[in-house]
């Protein structure tokens, strides 16, 4: 019995091809499901083309969807010298005086030097403290308020855009009305 059954699991038991038969059909149902997705999205979006108007509306959405995308991507790959901003990065401003820069590390140890104290030491490791996170809170709201005006400049591209274009498919319906 024991035989039979290391036989079952062993590398060319029954077991095994069931495995592989399984994984063979899996993967067809996976190329199955995601194909009759594509189809049942696409068939509306044909029906769709064959409208001029709603062709350009169509037309216009893949357009400008592609364009969002490839901007977000452009913005996460290439990072701020794709934007457009003079602003230093983050990491610019960073090293300016903050934690981790060279002026705040040396002014940290000549503190240091200079206390021999240990309530002293105390008394200036929570003032160094404080400093410190008066630092980072200063940082953070000047990084929030650039993020929060790249935002509404970025809403207001895309509010201008998206308004000339149904400006111009109102445009384009209306001399096709004038001109029947």
């Amino acid at each position: 019995m024991d035989e039979h059954k290391a036989l079952a699991l062993g590398p060319e038991g029954p077991l095994v091809e069931e495995f592989w038969d399984n994984v063979r059909r899996y993967g067809l149902y996976a190329l199955t499901v995601s194909t009759g997705a594509i189809y049942t999205i696409m068939v509306p979006i044909f029906e769709l083309l064959k409208n001029p108007i709603t062709a350009i509306l169509i037309v216009a959405i893949f357009g400008g969807g592609f364009y969002v995308v490839s901007q977000f991507l452009s913005a996460m790959v290439f990072g701020r010298n794709n934007m457009g901003s003079k602003a230093p990065s983050w990491s610019d401003q960073w090293g300016n005086g903050g934690l981790g820069s060279d002026e705040y590390e040396d002014d940290v140890m000549v503190k240091k030097n200079n206390k021999s104290n240990g309530s002293g030491k105390m008394a200036d490791a929570k003032a160094m403290a404080s400093v410190s996170m008066g630092k980072a809170k200063t940082v953070a709201i000047v990084g929030a308020d650039k993020a929060k005006s790249a935002a509404v400049v970025g809403a207001q591209k895309v509010k201008s855009g998206t308004s000339a274009g149904f400006k111009w498919i109102k445009n384009q319906c209306q001399k096709k009305k004038e001109s029947q």
